[in-house]
């Protein structure tokens, strides 16, 4: 009797169970703890990597925003600020947002979302940049 196919070769199934074995799976095609779990520390290590470059290069596109070290240093020196968080040791642009587009130019003014750690504590801070009628920039903190 002739087998209708390949499929029902035992030395072949044999070979194919021997080449999962050393590939660390078992032969009823579930995988090893062991592989499975390094699977996933693979995955979670790239996800937190891929999360760390786009934090830094969201940083650095902020470090390059000349009005958002202006809202620091207004930041740094308004008093309300002081009383609610004492001195401040530490101020982090988490989100900007401008507003007042014109066609074709984006928005001339800005809100930076900040979170600011001082010697009280710390707080989340919103500070409006708007611009006058000369071009100045005018700071306020949003309630």
């Amino acid at each position: 009797m002739e087998r209708d196919s390949q499929h029902d070769d035992p030395d072949l199934k044999a070979r194919s169970d021997a080449l999962r074995r050393a590939a660390g799976y078992r032969v009823d095609g579930r995988l090893d703890p062991i592989v499975r779990r390094r699977s996933v520390t693979r995955k979670v290590l790239t996800f937190l990597v891929i999360a760390l470059v786009f934090g830094f290069a969201i940083d650095f596109a902020n470090r390059l925003d000349p009005h958002a070290a202006a809202a620091i240093l207004w930041l740094e020196s308004n008093s309300s600020v002081k009383e609610q968080v004492g001195e401040i040791e530490g101020a982090r642009i988490v989100k900007v947002r401008y507003f007042g587009a014109q066609a074709g130019r984006r928005g001339v003014d800005r809100e930076y979302f900040f979170v600011v750690r001082g010697s009280k504590g710390h707080a989340q801070i919103v500070v409006r940049a708007e611009r006058d009628e000369q071009g100045l920039y005018i700071y306020q903190v949003q309630e």
